[in-house]
């Protein structure tokens, strides 16, 4: 075995005991609740569908029998990042100690890291984008360049954001137009992609649970287009564009993940340059490719990347990280250090591998965290399970998917209807809903493209359906409201009534998190939403001016969720006034 292979095995083994350990075993946040539930079942995702990772993630999640779902889901998302990585060590064969340690950066940087463990479709894109920079720059795979168009024809089944790869494909597209082998991949890819997105009528367009009513080829092109949201939004929201604050959240991430990269990559660059004047157009491609995806797609972006928009706009940044890794390779090998630099190079990297599993490991452990699972089932156990039907009315991804994966793939109180309040903003959810014996004035929203929560949806169907909900409302007047562990119960009526609690399900608690609390963490977010119990039994024994119950509601409240200012706001009150 030479040094190439033995570094290779190596490598492979020491990914698979960074990650396979850390591995989640069930929903976690973002969209994976969804994404992963509509593998399961062959249902379709929000816009653009990803039908090529419904399809792949479907077949591994049936053909792997160990673990959970999920957990079957994540482990194939890790063999993908397996790829990846390996893809990039493999491109600086000629020293394969840089080529090991900065696939090793790449691997444990931490945004990486976390998209590896969680079963989103953004290391599957990851690949395309790895195994597209391959083709073009690796000369020894110069006779299969041809392949590029194919593969970048291909991976538009999975995600949009590769067409930034558009420059590359033509390039090589040009340089072998007169190659009939080429146009027929080209067509065989076109057809397949067609095909791939068609396939979306079969994913069950017709279940509650998938997006939109995709039955015709003009409905697959919508859902293909992102219509719902605008093409190259990342919400359907009108917010406006924030390009300065995503730059410079992504340049910190960077700063954090692998700083000598950002040095070494533009010094090569300059040498190569002024010094060796082997500068060719394949550079200044992928240079062009990296600056366009930064100002045009985040200047298209409309989100604000702070507080759980960090989370949505965070994910994007993977796509910048793998170019620059590329581009950084690409400089260094056609550099032509001498071995010595070549050897301090990875000595350094490794270092900064080495700084990477230090720093990010606690925060990508997510092999303990059922923090998202425990929430979902807690806010479906403590609905009614007798009476009127019920609707679970909450906002924000991670949520609502966690509760529709828990009512499907776990199969925990599917008799709930789950509705997310934005959905009731899109036509083809008005039928949906209508099935259940839902009421909604349509008519009205699409004439005022608003919604009162309350008054046009919840108060009109409150004689049919019992909610349950933890969106804070208002007009507590004109219901009937219990409070319970994680949410409120509004029922036909009037007043409040005494809280009920519950036992809940923990399988583990707030004591895993290991996030700065000055930064935002979508996992403490949802265990703060447990405080809302506390605060709400403590105002009702003020209201009964027993002040005893008030402190001990809110001491339990803080043993529980020792950050919420809340509580400790209240606390403050109470003592002043005793």
């Amino acid at each position: 075995m030479n040094l190439k292979s033995l570094l290779g095995f190596i490598f492979i083994l020491t990914l698979a005991g960074i990650y396979i350990p850390n591995m989640p075993s069930t929903v976690q946040m973002g969209d994976t609740g969804e994404l992963v539930r509509s593998a399961f079942f062959l249902q379709l995702a929000h816009p653009p569908g990803y039908p090529l990772f419904t399809w792949l993630f479907h077949f591994a999640i049936k053909l792997l029998h160990f673990g959970s779902v999920f957990g079957r889901a994540s482990f194939f998302n890790v063999l993908i990042s397996f790829g990846v990585c390996y893809l990039l060590f493999n491109f600086l064969r000629r020293n394969v100690w840089v080529g090991f340690t900065l696939a090793l950066t790449l691997a444990t940087s931490k945004i990486y890291w976390r998209y590896t463990e969680l079963p989103d479709v953004f290391i599957l894109n990851a690949f395309f984008t790895a195994g597209l920079l391959v083709l073009y720059f690796d000369d020894q795979l110069k006779k299969m360049q041809s392949y590029i168009p194919f593969l970048f024809i291909l991976g538009l089944a999975h995600h949009l954001t590769l067409i930034f790869l558009l420059p590359v494909a033509f390039h090589v597209f040009i340089k072998n137009i007169k190659s009939r082998q080429q146009w027929l991949q080209n067509i065989g890819a076109l057809v397949l992609v067609i095909f791939l997105y068609c396939s979306m009528m079969l994913l069950s367009p017709d279940s509650f649970m998938s997006w939109g009513q995709v039955d015709n080829l003009k409905s697959v092109l919508h859902h293909f287009l992102r219509f719902d949201y605008g093409t190259f939004k990342l919400t359907g929201s009108d917010g406006s564009n924030h390009l300065f604050q995503i730059v410079e959240q992504l340049f910190k991430q960077a700063i954090y993940s692998f700083l000598p990269l950002i040095l070494i990559g533009p010094m090569a660059f300059i040498y190569r340059l002024k010094k060796l004047k082997n500068v060719n157009l394949k550079d200044y491609i992928l240079m062009a490719i990296i600056i366009l995806y930064i100002v045009i797609f985040f200047l298209l972006s409309n989100i604000n990347p702070y507080g759980f928009w960090e989370e949505t706009i965070s994910r994007f940044y993977i796509f910048f990280n793998i170019l620059f890794f590329f581009w950084t390779a690409v400089q260094i090998i056609n550099c032509n250090l001498s071995n010595r630099l070549m050897q301090s190079l990875a000595g350094l990297l490794f270092l900064t591998g080495a700084l990477n599993i230090y720093q990010f490991h606690s925060v990508n452990n997510f092999s303990k965290n059922t923090i998202i699972e425990d929430y979902a089932l807690n806010f479906l156990n403590q609905a009614p399970s007798f009476g009127k039907p019920i609707i679970l009315l909450t906002m924000s991804d991670t949520r609502f998917y966690a509760v529709q994966y828990a009512q499907t793939v776990l199969d925990r109180r599917p008799d709930i209807i789950a509705v997310h309040p934005n959905l009731l903003f899109f036509p083809w959810y008005w039928p949906k809903i209508k099935q259940q014996g839902i009421r909604i004035k349509q008519g009205q929203i699409q004439l005022t493209n608003a919604l009162e929560i309350e008054n046009d949806f919840l108060i009109p169907n409150l004689a049919e359906f019992t909610f349950i909900t933890n969106l804070k409302l208002v007009n507590a007047i004109k219901y009937k409201i219990t409070f319970a562990p994680t949410a409120n119960i509004l029922e036909l009526g009037s007043g409040i009534n005494k809280s009920i609690e519950s036992e809940g399900n923990f399988r583990s608690d707030f004591k895993i998190l290991k996030s700065d609390t000055s930064q935002y963490d979508i996992f403490r977010e949802v265990w703060s939403d447990y405080s809302a119990f506390y605060l709400n039994s403590a105002k009702l024994s003020y209201l009964q001016k027993d002040f005893a119950a008030v402190k001990q509601q809110l001491d339990q409240g803080l043993q529980q969720i020792p950050w919420s200012r809340d509580i400790k706001s209240n606390l403050c009150r109470l003592e002043k006034e005793l």
